[in-house]
């Protein structure tokens, strides 16, 4: 039997997870999860995010289109940008869970930098995701967060596979 004393409830709620951490994990659970929890963030958004959030997605999601924009910083902006729809739903359980995903596909960090054929899609998803949130339309962000999650995992299958030919 293990007693746990945490410093804060989002230290404790982590301290749980970290068998979860610890396992092996295939890319198909983790895009499940990452399903699961960011199809809930952005309804979550939908219904409670105000207009200051809006302004701050608009204002990451324009960093993607600067030019001569590295490796690097398209992840870092396109990673502040699923933090920005966590924070909008404005659930803090959820917004910790969704951190804890995020960190565990950083994983893919170094494959996600080669699928240049998603970067060149993430301004105008992250664009349609904003604007059906602005809109309150549930349904529609569901449809691009399903699109995009979707063709990021097929697109990191291919990768593989043609990185083992």
């Amino acid at each position: 039997y293990t007693c746990i004393v945490a410093e804060s409830s989002e230290f404790a709620v982590r301290a749980n997870l970290v068998p979860i951490l610890l396992e092996d994990w295939e890319t198909r659970d983790l895009f499940e999860a990452r399903r699961m929890i960011e199809c809930n963030l952005v309804t979550l958004a939908v219904i409670k995010a105000s207009p200051g959030d809006i302004n701050d997605l608009i204002r990451i999601n324009d960093k993607l289109k600067s030019e001569n924009l590295s490796v690097q910083e398209y992840w870092d902006y396109d990673n502040q940008f699923h933090k920005r729809i966590a924070k909008a739903a404005s659930n803090p359980v959820m917004q910790t869970v969704s951190e804890i995903i995020f960190s565990m596909y950083s994983r893919y960090e170094s494959k996600v930098k080669e699928l240049h054929n998603v970067q060149a899609k993430t301004y105008e998803e992250h664009k349609a995701i904003i604007e059906a949130i602005a809109e309150k339309n549930v349904e529609l962000a569901l449809k691009i967060v399903n699109r995009s999650l979707s063709g990021s995992e097929h697109a990191l299958y291919e990768l593989k596979e043609n990185k083992e030919k």
